[in-house]
């Protein structure tokens, strides 16, 4: 020990790095947010982040280093407001099918028609990938709420690092008909949540997950057969184009997007796993 003290002693205190952000307020901790229902999201043909043919999801900004305050505390007041375009890291979820309904409803008046796509968070936090509480956040950095509600309009929605994977996606639904079924959540998004959750704690305990029942069957197949419409109506290879229409999220239009497009999804995956290094890039990866 007192050799230790002894080498130690006389080192400038330069020469010991600062901690990093992540090391002050881990994310990678704060991303297990224990959640047992699903995560939702709408999105059309115009949004900027949207299902890849891969079947994963990409952030508007895949490379943005989050290793200080003041970087994590600038990219979530940007995300907070909804009518900047500053493309984030984060990818935005909501927990409450009232507020889904309401997104889809409300956009589909000026975008046209609407997708909901439903995501598992412990497939997600089973991966090790980021999943943080926005209200949580945005409190923790001090990021004043743009809305003036000390941040009730947050209360449901959780944001995604970077990506979202295959593995985590429970399916894709046509809004106009998901909204026919008058209880929708509970009646299709449900069943495909569970019989989600079933395949993937069957896959942890090593055990053929057996035949499924009907009800979760058939919302599976509701969700495969509306996707596959969708891809052939909507293709996601579409044209993209600027200026075409007000801006209505924080995540954007994809017409701000249009300088990734040339890039292809093994560019995006590599960027998003570089997660050790985004968060902490002092240690080595």
């Amino acid at each position: 020990m007192a050799q230790e003290s002894i080498l130690t002693q006389n080192i400038p205190l330069e020469y010991f790095p600062a901690p990093t952000e992540e090391e002050i307020h881990p994310w990678y901790q704060a991303s297990h947010v224990v959640l047992n229902q699903p995560l939702l999201r709408t999105w059309d043909v115009h949004s900027a982040v949207q299902p890849t043919s891969t079947n994963c999801m990409y952030s508007r900004c895949p490379c943005q280093l989050l290793d200080t305050f003041e970087a994590r505390a600038l990219s979530l007041a940007i995300h907070a407001h909804d009518n900047n375009q500053t493309p984030t890291p984060y990818i935005s979820f909501t927990t409450c099918a009232g507020v889904a309904r309401r997104l889809a409803l409300t956009r589909a008046r000026k975008r046209g028609s609407q997708m909901l796509t439903v995501i598992n968070p412990r497939v997600r936090a089973a991966h090790g990938r980021y999943l943080l509480s926005a209200a949580s956040e945005l409190h923790y950095y001090g990021v004043r709420d743009p809305h003036g509600t000390t941040y009730q309009d947050y209360q449901d929605e959780y944001l995604c690092l970077w990506v979202v994977e295959e593995e985590e996606v429970v399916g894709h639904w046509e809004w106009d008909e998901l909204v026919e079924v008058d209880d929708w959540y509970e009646a299709i998004i449900l069943p495909a949540f569970t019989a989600h959750d079933e395949r993937f704690n069957a896959r942890l305990l090593g055990i053929n997950p057996g035949v499924w029942s009907d009800t979760s069957a058939s919302a599976g197949l509701t969700s495969r057969d509306q996707t596959s419409r969708w891809d052939e109506d909507n293709s996601l290879d579409i044209e993209y184009s600027s200026g075409q229409h007000q801006y209505l999220s924080g995540e954007g239009y994809n017409g701000s997007f249009e300088d990734y497009l040339g890039l292809s999804d093994s560019y995006y995956e590599a960027e998003a796993n570089s997660i050790g290094y985004l968060l902490n890039p002092s240690e080595d990866y």
